[in-house]
């Protein structure tokens, strides 16, 4: 099937709205408001699969938040058939924490973990938090991830640019902001992404 970002519009990206509701094109074949985001997902599901192609997922784990419960402070609930984050077998080894910093119910987050061919170690976080009558970038949440003493950086494949970028890692600590129901893979050292050459390098 073309790509539903395709320009102009095909008859596949039209041909569901009848199945599930509004699609991304009306029936005049001009682009409705959930075209663009959906051309903004794609783009970024482009540049990461450059290096996920190459990958082997060994585990998914669930971060939960944490809420107010009649004025005691309650981990939110981890959802049947996911592990808790702390449980996964293959967390990175050089991952010690990971904390959420806004406290509501919904407001989790997810962890994957990979591996290449080599048995580098590789890890996605995603921010679960979404809303119906909120945008990304109101339910955005900041993540703060703690790894063992010696760490000095990480590499983070850019979603929005498809580039490695060097992240310092300060105190044995970094913290990321992801918009609501975004994610970020990172991987350990300064060697390429599979499928990528170049490393750029940020403050």
């Amino acid at each position: 099937m073309t790509p539903c970002s395709s320009d102009p519009p095909t008859q596949a990206c039209r041909s569901i709205e009848p199945l599930v509701g509004p699609a991304i094109v009306d029936k005049d074949s001009n682009p409705t408001e959930l075209y663009y985001h959906c051309a903004r997902a794609n783009l970024e599901v482009a540049h990461l699969g450059r290096t996920l192609r190459f990958l082997e997922s060994t585990g998914v784990a669930f971060i939960a938040g944490r809420h107010d419960n009649d004025g005691q402070v309650a981990d939110n609930p981890t959802p049947s058939r996911m592990r808790n984050w702390q449980d996964l077998d293959m967390l990175p080894t050089q991952l010690r924490d990971i904390a959420l910093a806004d406290q509501g119910r919904w407001k989790d987050a997810m962890i994957g973990t990979f591996k290449d061919d080599h048995g580098q170690e590789y890890f996605m976080v995603v921010n679960l938090w979404h809303h119906h009558d909120l945008s990304a970038a109101q339910c955005a949440q900041t993540i703060t991830l703690t790894f063992t003493p010696g760490v000095k950086q990480v590499t983070r494949l850019s979603r929005e640019t498809g580039r490695a970028e060097q992240l310092v890692v300060r105190d044995s600590t970094l913290k990321i902001t992801l918009p609501g129901g975004t994610g970020d893979l990172f991987k350990f050292g300064d060697g390429p992404f599979p499928g990528l050459e170049r490393v750029t390098a940020r403050p």
